[in-house]
């Protein structure tokens, strides 16, 4: 989670990223005899929910950009999303060890309302909407690299995966609804297929803006802060009941432990422990883009024009959505 170099931020960054999930962070969690795991981890799952809505906007673009627009723009404009997912990547480093998340997920956010207001507004320029796009690309990059950090260092070991999965859930949710406007929409509405779009993400930028008051600060995040009192309380919230327990008191022993081992790492030993984990996780994410691939996208189009020929029902649309 850090060393003792200048390189501090990016050390914590990658280490964090590839490997917070495989090391001593394997906790003990606490037990209520009357109620399951899902009761006992739900603040964890609620800690995430904003980050699920901005995912959701970033779903929209994801599937403009692999062709689901009524219109047909340049190649710039179906690339440009990526390019700025890429660019909130690089950025994402420098701004994830601020001391308190929320302010962190507040920037996406309003990067994300920004977008969606000149999506909304000026819709009939190609510019603006390029601009726009560019926009929720960084803000789906910087929420990208803080979610599966945090989802990782605040789920238990029972919830780890359902947490992480959360983004794809957002993402796969937007697209799904881009596609099946985007197919059913018909050349006699006199609205802009855009100006919805925009009026959307604007609906999930402020839910996502509101849900940020569930959420909770990473305890590890803390402990690197030397605020071991705040990081205590942020292991009692995030499981139930709120109160404290001996279990509770094990976690916190252990992730204390785990902060002041990787801080005793240099930069190189910290990026070859997180070596092999990234080069099991790349194909694991490389494999994920063939959900929205675009060779795949072009063939449920060219056979939405061969199986509905005379029909009234668009359904191709519908099925590759689902």
């Amino acid at each position: 989670l850090g060393c003792r170099t200048d390189s501090r931020d990016f050390s914590i960054y990658f280490y964090n990223f590839f490997w917070t999930s495989r090391c001593i962070m394997t906790t003990i969690n606490p037990t209520n005899i009357n109620k399951g795991r899902f009761w006992i981890d739900g603040p964890q799952t609620n800690a995430l929910v904003s980050d699920v809505f901005i995912f959701i906007t970033g779903g929209f673009n994801l599937a403009v950009s692999l062709g689901w627009s009524y219109t047909v723009y340049s190649l710039h404009f179906y690339y440009c999303w990526f390019i700025g997912v890429a660019i909130g990547c690089i950025l994402a480093p420098l701004l994830i060890n601020w001391k308190r998340r929320r302010l962190f997920i507040v920037s996406p956010i309003l990067l994300v309302n920004l977008s969606a207001i000149l999506t909304a507004s000026v819709y009939y320029s190609t510019n603006t909407l390029i601009a726009a796009r560019y926009l929720n690309g960084i803000a789906i990059g910087l929420t990208s690299v803080s979610f599966i950090m945090h989802a990782s260092e605040i789920a238990s070991e029972h919830s780890r995966g359902y947490c992480l999965c959360l983004e794809q859930v957002g993402l796969v949710g937007g697209a799904f609804v881009q596609i099946l406007y985007t197919g059913y929409w018909g050349s006699d509405v006199d609205f802009s297929p855009y100006c919805l779009q925009g009026i959307l993400c604007a609906v999930f930028g402020v839910i996502a803006l509101l849900l940020t008051f569930t959420s909770i600060d990473s305890p590890i995040l803390h402990l690197q802060h030397g605020d071991e009192p705040v990081a205590l309380n942020c292991i009692v919230r995030l499981y139930r009941p709120p109160v404290m327990t001996n279990e509770k008191q094990v976690i916190f022993n252990k992730l204390k432990a785990y902060v002041e081992m990787n801080e005793s790492m240099s930069l190189r030993q910290c990026f070859m422990q997180s070596l092999g984990p990234l080069l099991r996780i790349l194909p694991y994410r490389c494999m994920l883009s063939f959900i929205f691939a675009l060779p795949i996208a072009d063939a449920f189009k060219w056979s939405e024009g061969v199986s509905t020929a005379g029909s009234l029902v668009n359904w191709p649309p519908s099925i590759y959505g689902l």
